[in-house]
């Protein structure tokens, strides 16, 4: 009897490579230690909110994701193109579409913008594996090269890609920025009407539910014969596999395989808010433009869906880059006073707290290089890696990391590579 292909982790890697295995007729059982699947993305209900586990979104113009859900299926609500940024005293608008309001507003120049402009020209031309070739280098070197001002890196592109790559230092690799500027150019940021885990729970309808072991967690790889051959879980179980796929992150990976050496994770925190009354009407995230404060990035969430918040209210999303100290009420009322300042004029001190999400491992490092030592191959027969560390950070990278391990086990010609 042919043994199970076992996938170790039910996030979004886990569950498009079990599928597409599941499609091509073969066994699989995959397991996780948590109690639900989705990893990451994942929504709970709070009081009647609903609650992404730290600020998410989704790109429309995701190339593989898109090949695995139905969009119109997930009622993608749109976030405005552009942001605010808040300069200390007012927000100043930086809108991708009004290049003249923007240049009006003063807070980044008419030079610069049309740098941004012609950057945006420049990869609407490129294909995703252009992007991915691109000459290697820092981004702030990628961005001296355009001639961007100090001052525009310093007033947009700090706080906006601080954000998305959750480090204002901007340590990474002008080819992820590439990519995520791409597709903020071709489509909007979303978040689907009920919340992120929507996205992972539609790829889950594809998934035999039999083949899912939930609250099981891999503590080990069982080894037979110079070859993978199985997983042994925390109850003491072995399972046997005819070949395994690490869907986990990396940490975790390195953890159960002895490979490579795990990398330090970017953190982030997010609080969560509810508000009685709506406090602005734009659908548009706010960023922080100066050097000071705990909070990045902040955006009402109800403001694109509804359907996030009970009938008359509202809920507010702030969060803060790193790992910050202290209790999670005592971070949610900092964050609210410093927010009091950038809203003068709303009720900021009657916003009610949900929920504070800590997330250790949010985002993997990304500095110049760091893709060319990825692969979801590894030395071992029968073992197979999956996850952003195979591909690049993000949802998409995720997708895109499932969709190769799944060919991987599939192809009849697999020849073990050197680390």
């Amino acid at each position: 009897m042919q043994k199970p292909v076992v996938v170790v982790g039910a996030g979004l890697a886990g569950l498009v490579c079990a599928r597409r295995l599941q499609q091509a007729g073969l066994d699989v059982v995959v397991i996780d230690g948590a109690d639900a699947p989705g990893g990451r993305v994942r929504t709970d209900r709070v009081d009647g909110f609903l609650l992404d586990r730290g600020f998410q979104v989704y790109f429309e113009a995701y190339p593989n994701a898109r090949l695995e859900l139905d969009l119109g299926r997930l009622r993608l609500k749109d976030f405005e193109p552009g942001c605010l940024v808040f300069d200390g005293r007012k927000m100043r608008e930086v809108h991708r579409e009004h290049i003249l309001q923007s240049a009006f507003g003063g807070w980044v120049s008419v030079n610069d913008l049309m740098r941004f402009y012609q950057l945006g020209a420049d990869l609407d031309k490129m294909s995703e594996s252009d992007i991915w070739a691109m000459e290697d280098v820092p981004l702030g070197q990628f961005l001296a090269a355009r001639k961007v001002s100090a001052s525009a890196i310093d007033r947009f592109v700090r706080p906006f890609f601080g954000g998305v790559f959750l480090d204002r230092s901007l340590d990474v690799s002008c080819r992820p920025f590439a990519f995520y500027w791409q597709m903020l150019d071709r489509s909007p940021a979303t978040i689907p009407a009920l919340g992120m885990q929507a996205i992972p729970e539609q790829i889950l309808e594809g998934v035999d539910p039999g083949s899912l072991r939930m609250g099981a967690r891999a503590v080990a790889l069982h080894r037979d014969a110079g070859r993978v051959a199985g997983v042994v879980l925390d109850s003491g179980e072995t399972l046997a596999a005819e070949s395994v796929v690490l869907a986990v992150d990396q940490p975790e990976s390195c953890r159960l395989s002895g490979i490579g050496t795990p990398w330090t994770f970017k953190s982030c925190a997010t609080v969560h808010f509810a508000a009685a009354e709506r406090p602005w009407h734009e659908s548009i995230l706010m960023l922080n433009g100066t050097d000071t404060g705990l909070v990045n990035h902040v955006a009402c969430l109800t403001n694109a869906s509804r359907e996030l918040a009970p009938a008359g209210q509202h809920m507010v999303a702030a969060t803060v880059l790193g790992r910050p100290r202290g209790t999670d009420l005592n971070l949610a009322k900092s964050v609210q006073y410093e927010l009091s300042g950038w809203f003068k004029d709303q009720k900021v001190d009657s916003w009610r707290p949900l929920r504070v999400d800590r997330i250790p491992r949010a985002q993997m490092p990304q500095p110049a290089g760091f893709e060319r030592f990825l692969t979801p191959q590894t030395p071992e027969p029968g073992l197979v890696v999956a996850g952003e560390h195979t591909t690049y950070a993000g949802l998409d990278g995720a997708v895109l990391s499932g969709q190769q391990a799944a060919a991987h086990v599939l192809s009849p010609d697999r020849e073990p590579v050197g680390a």
